[in-house]
């Protein structure tokens, strides 16, 4: 559903025919026009203030006198609430490759990193269980510093991770 208003909710609605030197057909292309022009504005006007908010949990709009003019051609509250739910999860996006982007930098401090990559979907039985005997290099491959985020998104999760303490030098 849209949050812009129609031509007869906008300030559109109010705009007068010459009837001396306008036909009805001129009229109403020359409301459409401007009304078409000047919710554009209102919607970049919108977008823009919004896309200065990023990067942020959720936009917050504060009164300015742009507003105003926004608001003649859209509903600025059901826009917000939208935008929030994008800005939530495109937050969520940039927060978890934050996240990614330092396990990679903490890997790839590691003198030697040792995993089980290539494994597909045929290596996982038909209970759901990951099945050793059926994995086609089952030898860690041995690489010194180059896990990236694309190696950790191309594994499999790990199913039990020995960890006996706070640092990462037993993997």
């Amino acid at each position: 559903m849209s949050s812009c208003h129609s031509i007869d909710e906008s300030p559109g609605a109010n705009i007068v025919r010459d009837l001396r030197s306008e036909s009805a057909e001129d009229f109403q292309t020359r409301k459409i026009s401007l009304f078409r022009r000047h919710r554009a504005a209102a919607i970049d006007e919108f977008t823009n203030t919004i896309m200065n908010m990023w990067p942020s949990r959720a936009p917050a709009m504060t009164r300015y006198d742009g507003l105003v003019a926004v608001s003649q051609y859209a509903d600025v509250q059901k826009a917000l609430i939208f935008a929030s739910a994008l800005f939530e999860s495109w937050y969520g996006n940039k927060c978890f490759f934050e996240y990614l982007t330092e396990i990679e930098t903490m890997l790839g401090r590691l003198k030697e990193t040792q995993t089980l990559l290539g494994m597909t979907c045929q290596d996982i039985g038909p209970t759901g269980s990951w099945q050793p005997w059926r994995v086609k290099h089952a030898q860690p491959i041995l690489r010194r510093g180059l896990v990236s985020i694309d190696d950790i998104f191309a594994s499999l999760a790990p199913f039990h991770v020995p960890f006996s303490g706070t640092d990462l030098t037993d993997f």
